[in-house]
């Protein structure tokens, strides 16, 4: 009994020790817990008091990069003190573009009625004298504000034949074969809010510089000289003529070889060949180089060609691993700002079309790569998923498609967002749910934005400067709140930056106090 005794009494010492300690564990937890809350108070409030903040300035654009004179703002240097946004740090090394023509100056810069109208309407010119037409689910924003691009779903660029059939009109490239007064009244009939001497000045600069109109123009010639033999226009991906795969051409431009007769091997995958007449249009491949110039002429009024698969690094930077020029880097060399004036980056509208054409492009390269090396690719945990549709398919006897696996490293693909959602919800399981919900938006009327416009430039003309701008001032606003402690320590936050339907970015940012 004795011994009964003193085991309770024991294991009740113990148990209310065991309370006690618990009780206080929980009283210092709350203690430290309220007086985390005062401290956080009083630097709110020492922040919330201050009348004399400054506001937040990165200055202008002063700095440049060693290797191809892009213009930066001096917060826009990496961890490493550099500039490498626009040339990969002196990796890609492209031509510089000619001088722009003096009637694309005067379009895009002055204020006569005129350059209004062009710059209004600046993509119905565009279409009007573009040899390639490009094929889209267009999506403005409703309501009235800022013009803002916005598409749906998958781009397509196709160019037709010569001669238009009895069933449709002729446009595009067929109107470079009538006279300057024909095409123009044909253009000015399709688009009626243009103006027909812009149109008439245009047709002329175009017809005197472009080499893709002096192509047209002369298999139309040649087709009226060999008026039963089959001629063809090639616009070639490579540009040097390859003499083992075709015979040599009937005539050379400065983009297209012509071909009269049926000898020679057909034009490659990507080649573009332009017969005089069919009753379909033909795709272009968006790696091929006089996409972009055929898309755009008013953006490349001499026929400058864009990227190809060809294109290399400079020898003295270039690694051992990497050796190509991609299409990420070539539109970003060229969407880089420079001194001087820039038809790209002064043409409003039509900018961002182009802008949102190169990003179609870029990123369907990227799956098109992620479809063809899926072997390549680390994909035996989806190996059951394969197995179980297999076997799905076998007992109802229907026939499986090819699997293909987007991988997380994808951006924006469903496994990416759903590893983001994972990795968000460990970061509450490890430090609780946050404490603070910030919203951080753009605003155009920043000094740092207006200061860069130039001319009759307006904030929505110039998407590049916005998204710069508002990366350095989240960046800023980010140190100060993890850095400066503004809100008090914080353990940890999460951030997503999106945009609004009429194109200005806003993050949304989660933190979690100690």
């Amino acid at each position: 009994m004795n011994l009964s005794r003193a085991v309770g009494y024991i294991i009740r010492n113990e148990q209310r020790r065991t309370e006690r300690s618990q009780e206080t564990v929980q009283e210092s937890t709350i203690r430290r817990r309220i007086r985390n809350e005062a401290d956080n108070r009083r630097r709110t409030k020492r922040v919330c008091i201050r009348n004399d903040v400054e506001e937040h300035n990165c200055g202008t654009m002063s700095e440049q990069c060693g290797f191809c004179g892009a213009v930066y703002w001096k917060e826009e240097k990496n961890t490493a003190h550099k500039y490498t946004k626009c040339c990969h740090d002196g990796k890609v090394q492209l031509p510089a573009f000619p001088d722009a023509p003096e009637l694309l100056k005067v379009l895009l810069t002055e204020n006569s009625p005129d350059a209004k109208n062009y710059r209004q309407r600046i993509r119905e010119y565009n279409s009007a004298f573009a040899f390639a037409s490009m094929g889209a689910q267009i999506k403005p924003p409703r309501g009235t504000g800022p013009y803002c691009y916005r598409l749906h779903g998958q781009v397509y660029h196709r160019v037709s034949p010569l001669y238009a059939s009895d069933q449709h009109k002729e446009s595009y490239g067929q109107l470079y074969i009538f006279d300057s007064s024909e095409a123009t009244e044909k253009r000015l009939s399709n688009n009626q809010n243009c103006l027909q001497h812009v149109f008439e000045k245009l047709d002329f600069m175009l017809r005197e510089i472009n080499p893709f109109a002096q192509s047209y123009l002369q298999m139309h010639r040649l087709v009226q000289e060999h008026p039963t033999t089959s001629v063809k226009m090639v616009f070639l991906e490579d540009k040097n003529l390859d003499m083992r795969r075709y015979n040599a051409p009937t005539l050379c431009t400065e983009v297209a070889a012509i071909f009269v007769g049926d000898n020679g091997e057909p034009p490659a995958n990507r080649d573009i060949c332009v017969y005089p007449v069919g009753n379909t249009c033909q795709s272009i491949s968006p790696l091929n180089q006089c996409c972009d110039p055929m898309t755009y002429p008013l953006l490349f009024p001499r026929g400058e060609c864009s990227w190809n698969t060809g294109m290399e690094h400079v020898e003295e930077r270039r690694t051992a691993k990497r050796t190509r020029v991609t299409q990420l880097q070539y539109y970003a060399y060229r969407l880089s700002q420079r001194n001087g004036f820039s038809i790209l980056h002064n043409s409003g509208k039509l900018f961002q079309q182009y802008i949102v054409d190169a990003y179609v492009k870029t990123e369907g390269s990227r799956l098109h790569f992620l479809r063809q090396n899926q072997k390549d690719l680390r994909i035996e945990l989806y190996r059951g998923l394969l197995d179980a549709l297999e076997c799905r398919a076998h007992n109802e006897n229907i026939r499986t498609g090819k699997l293909i696996i987007l991988p997380s490293s994808f951006q924006g693909s469903p496994r990416h967002m759903q590893q983001n959602y994972q990795d968000a919800m460990a970061m509450v399981r490890k430090f609780g749910k946050p404490d603070l919900f910030l919203t951080f938006t753009c605003n155009p009327s920043w000094s740092e934005i207006l200061n860069s416009m130039e001319g009759v430039q307006r904030p929505e003309d110039r998407p590049d400067i916005i998204v710069r701008v508002f990366n350095m001032k989240l960046k800023e606003l980010l140190e100060d709140i993890c850095k400066h402690g503004i809100f008090g320590t914080v353990l940890a936050y999460i951030y997503v930056i999106e945009f609004q339907k009429r194109g200005l970015p806003h993050a949304h940012i989660l933190l979690t106090l100690d």
